[in-house]
């Protein structure tokens, strides 16, 4: 039997499950420890896409040694045990509640073709480096014309923060 190479995660990407033959692996879940492999495709997220904010609102400075926010560091804030009381302090296992679905959602803004939500379905799926999100890519025929768009689900993971 053929074994699937399995490729470790360690940016911020959404993995689109899907019969691809490679497997895609993470550490998530805070102190439960939980192995995320998802067999699919990954769209990693370009620096830009998830540090051009500032507590969650877009930014329209676009030069590059502007002092951005940085989305992982929010995950590391959130999820990881620090020596201060943090909202999950390790235990990012249990689930994500709105106030986390709205930061993410303001991070990851909507452009004119791509919109990615939160499935707010499985919140309490959720957990550290696996949020459950919805891409909505819209498509257009050859004269311009809406179609219909493209929809799918996928995994939000980034490097383990606990």
């Amino acid at each position: 039997m053929k074994t699937k190479p399995v490729i470790g995660v360690s940016i911020p990407c959404i993995i689109i499950p899907h019969k691809t033959g490679i497997v895609y692996f993470n550490q998530v879940g805070g102190y439960a420890v939980h192995d995320l492999e998802v067999e699919g495709y990954i769209i990693p997220l370009e620096q830009d896409y998830y540090v051009k904010i500032i507590d969650g609102e877009k930014s329209n400075c676009d030069n590059p040694y502007w002092s951005k926010y940085n989305l992982q560091e929010h995950f590391d804030k959130l999820f990881a045990p620090l020596k201060e009381e943090t909202k999950y302090n390790g235990h990012g296992y249990k689930g994500i509640d709105l106030e986390d679905v709205e930061y993410l959602e303001r991070a990851f803004f909507k452009t004119d073709f791509l919109e990615i939500t939160i499935d707010r379905e499985r919140l309490a799926d959720c957990e550290e480096a696996k949020i459950y999100v919805s891409i909505k890519l819209s498509q257009y025929n050859s004269e311009g014309k809406e179609i219909e768009p493209l929809c799918v689900d996928g995994i939000l993971t980034w490097e383990n923060s606990d």
